[in-house]
């Protein structure tokens, strides 16, 4: 057996033997111990990646061309892994002062970024579909990882029926394409497509179904139903991974699609990119002002957010995918400290994540308040903030392809949603402090974390070109 077979897929090889060791040695570990296991995984992930940069040499694939390893994926998958990390270092001091960790955790976090590595590696829709059921199957079980609470057990439910429908809806759309192109291969169906003038309504209702699928995943509106029950009722770490890894993993797969098998029908694939951008930048411009509870608030931020990377994708070509690379690195930045911020302000108060909370936040923690206020305004898409370049960014690969009216909409949901980010800040600064609040106490490593993710914001305002040619870098796919 030629082992330099497998090197493109040698991150994902190395994420199952460390998840089989997590597995083997944590049955047999002391409970006491099971913080360990969250360094273990974290180191995991960032060997894995190592080894996938080291062994990278250009576009290769694996296992009878089901799987791709090409700019595209290596860069989703440092996404991927960086908010699988971010995700575990937040859970640590979560999980220690409850005196609830377990090696199961970690476990699963880590079967959850194999699953996402595949997504966005697959070449084929029988791995695609694979890869997400590994993904969601994991996140089904982190969402209802408190078993004895109501609101999250309530989540994982709510979260594993809406889920299973939409794999059902997916797989369906993969049967259709099959049925009219005769493969499941991206490769074969891009021919097969490019050879027809015609395009055939079978194949457009089984292209709407597949990314009606992909859509539920990324809780892009209407699909969203489930995200913000599910952002509330889930322990607030695993809601931070759901706001970064996930979606990276689902982006990615869009962005496969539209510049592999569904590239000869690029105008069908646009019109249904188009209809969910703007559904998603209504729903979370406007659903998100009458919410109190800031986790259900940062799901209708996220479908917002989500929607401005699908208006960028439904530009097309190497400036979509540009924009929409280089908008989630900064998403997934102020995703993480974002929900640092959360996780120390309601410590205290797990499962009533009321903004009430957040008032004179300025006054009890000013380094937290500052690093909040940076990052909602950036969320906010207010200049000189990078998240308004990140904006400027999906607006210009936009106009670029006769998109205007779409942009000058995209401008004015982000007008609308800038309401209540501003309003969290007003609370933090301007507001008495909350007279049943707890006094905060704050893990370091959650200071940390948003502090970084403030001056990363900041460093990317003045030096944005590293990632600006991560960016080109990673959407140069031929």
């Amino acid at each position: 057996m030629n082992l330099a077979l497998f090197l493109p897929a040698i991150a994902e090889i190395f994420l199952a033997f460390a998840a089989l060791v997590v597995v083997i040695l944590g049955a047999f570990s002391k409970p006491s111990t099971a913080t360990g296991w969250f360094y273990v995984a974290m180191l995991a992930i960032v060997f894995s990646l190592i080894l996938a940069v080291r062994k990278y040499t250009g576009i290769t694939m694996a296992f009878d061309r089901m799987f791709i390893q090409d700019n595209l994926a290596l860069a989703f998958k440092c996404m991927i892994g960086a908010g699988a990390f971010l995700a575990l270092a937040l859970s640590i001091p979560y999980f220690t002062r409850r005196n609830a960790a377990k090696f199961e955790y970690p476990l699963i976090i880590l079967l959850a970024t194999i699953g996402m590595f595949g997504m966005v590696s697959a070449q084929d829709f029988l791995g695609l579909y694979v890869s997400l059921e590994l993904q969601s199957l994991s996140l089904y079980v982190l969402a209802s990882f408190h078993r004895d609470d109501r609101l999250s057990a309530e989540a994982g439910l709510k979260y594993f029926f809406l889920g299973a429908l939409s794999s059902g809806i997916l797989l369906y759309g993969i049967s259709l394409l099959y049925g009219y192109t005769g493969s499941t291969s991206y490769i074969t169906i891009a021919n097969t497509l490019a050879a027809h003038e015609v395009v055939n309504p079978g194949v457009i209702i089984g292209l709407v179904l597949v990314l009606c699928g992909i859509g539920f995943k990324v809780a892009a509106a209407p699909f969203h139903m489930w995200a913000p029950d599910v952002y509330q009722g889930a322990p607030t770490p695993v809601t931070a991974l759901f706001a970064m890894a996930p979606k990276a993993a689902a982006i990615g797969v869009i962005c496969r699609l539209i510049s592999s098998p569904f590239a000869p029908v690029f105008e069908q694939t646009q019109q249904i990119l188009v209809a969910l951008s703007i559904i998603s930048m209504a729903v979370g411009a406007f659903a998100a002002i009458a919410q109190r509870n800031v986790k259900r608030l940062m799901a209708y931020s996220s479908i917002g957010h989500i929607g401005f990377i699908l208006l960028s994708l439904a530009a097309g070509g190497q400036a979509g995918i540009n924009g929409a690379i280089f908008y989630s690195v900064i998403y997934i930045i102020m995703s993480a400290g974002s929900f640092a911020t959360i996780l120390a302000v309601y410590d205290a108060h797990e499962g009533d994540e009321q903004t009430a909370y957040f008032s004179g936040l300025a006054k009890r923690h000013p380094v937290f308040a500052a690093s909040f206020a940076a990052l909602l305004l950036s969320m906010a898409g207010i200049p000189p903030f990078v998240g308004f370049f990140a904006k400027v960014a999906v607006f210009t690969a936009a106009v670029q392809a006769n998109l205007t009216w779409l942009v000058v909409l995209g401008v004015l949901f982000s007008v609308v949603s800038a309401f209540y980010y501003l309003r969290l800040i007003k609370i933090m600064y301007f507001d008495a402090p909350f007279e049943d609040a707890a006094v905060l106490t704050p893990s370091r490593l959650w200071v940390f974390i948003a502090v970084l993710s403030a001056l990363l914001n900041l460093a990317l305002l003045i030096y944005p070109a590293p990632l600006s040619q991560f960016a080109s870098w990673a959407s140069q796919l031929q």
